[in-house]
């Protein structure tokens, strides 16, 4: 390790509680380039506290819905001062996922908001009847005894 530059704060272990990681996930870190790791004489992982803030920058970005690539790519970029371009530009795909994702599940929820204001206590109150439209294609008030019938290719007038 060179002097002056990375001076040793935190070894692995200590890196990990202050974070609330798994130490494997901050030896695959180092393994993909995305957080080195100095090594002590003893053959430790020592980290310094410039270190500490760029797990700090990974795990808000990881949080905030980027992948590992476009944080490697920030990181890589941002040594150049030429980040921000990729950045504005990943934060806008990211927003119109999240837009997307919340459509649907606003969708979902006035789904289930509904079947819950049909719900009276019983399971015919939530599930739709048989009907001829429906699974079974008898008429309504067949029910389940239709729907076997019609699987073992009889019915009974």
């Amino acid at each position: 390790m060179e002097e002056g530059k990375r001076s040793p704060a935190f070894k692995i272990g200590e890196l990990a509680k202050r974070f609330g990681v798994n130490v494997r996930t901050l030896r695959y870190y180092e393994e993909i380039g995305l957080l080195p790791a100095a090594r002590l004489e003893s053959g430790y992982r020592a980290y310094s506290e410039e270190d500490a803030q760029r797990l700090r920058f990974v795990l808000k970005a990881k949080r905030a819905g980027f992948s590992l690539e476009e944080i490697q790519t920030i990181l890589r970029l941002g040594r150049h001062g030429k980040a921000c371009d990729y950045v504005r530009d990943a934060v806008a795909r990211h927003i119109s996922t999240l837009d997307a994702q919340i459509a649907e599940l606003t969708a979902l929820r006035a789904e289930l908001l509904a079947v819950q204001a049909r719900q009276r206590g019983d399971d015919a109150a939530v599930f739709p009847r048989w009907s001829g439209g429906d699974i079974g294609g008898g008429s309504e008030g067949d029910g389940p005894r239709a729907v076997g019938q019609y699987a073992h290719g009889r019915r009974d007038p």
